[in-house]
């Protein structure tokens, strides 16, 4: 396979496994393809419900490996890590941000006024859908932000 960007890489990877392990309980959070001399590494973050053990990782590893092997991804000389992505794993999409819901994070966004500026927030997620995070400051005070203006959050801890 030629050399991909991330976003490319991430793709082609959800569409061959994300399908599978969603029926099977789990979100597919971030997933890294690197390819090397000896073969490739491809890294998929998993997310289920209540948090995802050694187990879940296990499990998830039987199922994605023969569908990344199946489509090209992961050659015989290559390697499939998966993990879970750990509290200090960015925030990005509206699912990573709903899974924030009533914890403090720090959030990235670019300025409504000046789409070239950023600026920095702080607050707790009290609400999200596919087009606005809410967040409550330090004085209560709720700030709503299109989600396309988000670059990155991450959380406050």
């Amino acid at each position: 396979m030629q050399h991909l960007t991330k976003e490319e890489a991430r793709e082609i990877i959800a569409k061959a496994c994300g399908a599978q392990l969603e029926a099977n309980g789990y979100e597919l959070v971030d997933a890294l393809w690197n390819r090397h001399r000896r073969g490739s590494t491809v890294q998929l973050f998993i997310h289920r419900e209540g948090g995802a053990t050694i187990g879940d990782c296990q499990k998830a590893h039987k199922m994605a490996q023969p569908l990344l092997q199946t489509e090209g991804i992961l050659d015989e000389r290559g390697s499939l890590e998966v993990a879970t992505p750990g509290l200090d794993r960015p925030l990005r999409s509206p699912s990573d941000f709903r899974r924030a819901i009533g914890y403090a994070v720090i959030l990235r966004r670019r300025k409504a006024d000046s789409p070239d500026e950023e600026e920095r927030l702080k607050g707790v997620v009290e609400s999200v859908d596919e087009n606005v995070l809410t967040l409550s400051d330090a004085d209560g005070q709720l700030i709503s932000t299109a989600m396309e203006a988000v670059i990155v959050g991450k959380f406050d801890i």
